[in-house]
């Protein structure tokens, strides 16, 4: 009776413990890249802060490697998205999708690369990245949306072809949906790439505005909030707005030269990349609440590690149910000791 007992919280406390075990990154650091007046092919590192920690020089996997977009996969490695050229058997250069996969000494697990249809990357701020629960992650590009499957180096295909303009940024959603943005639109596909939804314009009372030259997007699905970055348009330039997603209605501006990247962390912080301007945080108003070190200069594609997925850890039922068990054992044994 006792070996079981022990037996039962043993395992019961290591899964719990055994969440946060994924790949040795910080909780809350910070990592970026890009930076347009160098074009260096590494990730900056930031403590929680915002404090520069150092680079990570990226390997030389193809001819050429410029990093983009970057996120953290269920299993803890840091994914980072390179444009490449890759050489075909007649030594022509061709475009190439490439994804490396890094534990947090910067050794490389997985190596992904992708060179059909689609697969340029002829605009800088193509190469965002976001994960699913199904084991796949999604790569915008220019000629639309990639699809990856964890853990297989040549899955990549083309899930989500755009005609005129690539994607620029993807999140997925919990009920398996995406939400993906293009130059003029942001569509929310289901789990076969069908558009359900097209977010092209939307107006706030006195305040209209349209979509031009869309770049970042994050969903805050606790508030069913909408944050999207854009370029231009007539009467707002360089914005990251707030948006009911339900309605479509404006609920907040800020301007920020260059917006681009979006990562809503853990914590609630909006962090905010451009590739003129030092990175920022927000807050979920879009108030302004500092910004990384300059040390680094400029910084376009930014991510943070957080913990790790509230599935992941046993739900308070379970642990009251993990309670009830072992007062159900613990008064089976005095009931023992007392027969």
């Amino acid at each position: 009776m006792k070996r079981f007992l022990i037996c039962a919280v043993a395992a019961a406390c290591c899964y719990v413990a055994s969440a946060d075990a994924r790949a040795g990154f910080t909780i809350g650091d910070i990592y970026a890249t890009y930076n347009e007046l160098h074009d260096e092919n590494a990730v900056a590192h930031y403590d929680s802060t915002g404090a520069y920690l150092g680079s990570i020089a990226m390997p030389a996997t193809s001819i050429y490697g410029s990093t983009r977009g970057l996120g953290f996969g269920p299993d803890g490695l840091l994914y980072v998205v390179q444009d490449q050229l890759h050489q075909d058997a007649k030594f022509n250069l061709v475009d190439q999708v490439g994804v490396l996969a890094f534990d947090s000494t910067g050794a490389l697990k997985e190596s992904y690369t992708y060179t059909g249809t689609g697969s340029n990357m002829n605009n800088i701020s193509y190469g965002k990245i976001s994960f699913d629960a199904s084991g796949h992650f999604f790569v915008g590009a220019g000629g639309g949306l990639l699809e990856f499957t964890e853990g297989s180096p040549g899955s990549g295909s083309l899930v989500f072809p755009t005609s005129n303009y690539g994607v620029f940024d993807v999140k997925t959603l919990a009920n398996g949906h995406m939400l993906v943005a293009s130059a003029y639109d942001i569509y929310e596909l289901d789990g076969s790439g069908h558009v359900v939804r097209d977010l092209t314009q939307a107006e706030n009372g006195a305040n209209p505005y349209r979509f031009v030259d869309l770049r970042g997007l994050e969903y805050d699905a606790s508030t069913g909030v909408l944050y999207a970055s854009m370029l231009s348009d007539s009467s707002h330039y360089f914005q990251v707005m707030k948006i009911d997603y339900a309605t479509g209605a404006l609920l907040g501006a800020k301007t920020f030269t260059y917006a681009d990247d979006l990562f809503l962390g853990a914590d609630g912080r909006l962090l905010v990349g451009s590739r003129t301007q030092t990175p920022i945080f927000l807050d979920k108003d879009l108030n302004s609440l500092g910004s990384f070190s300059s040390a680094a200069g400029p910084r376009m594609f930014v991510t943070q590690f957080g913990p790790a997925a509230v599935a992941a850890v046993p739900e308070p039922a379970s642990f009251a149910m993990l309670g009830v068990g072992v007062a159900t054992i613990l008064a089976a044994a005095r009931s023992r000791r007392t027969r």
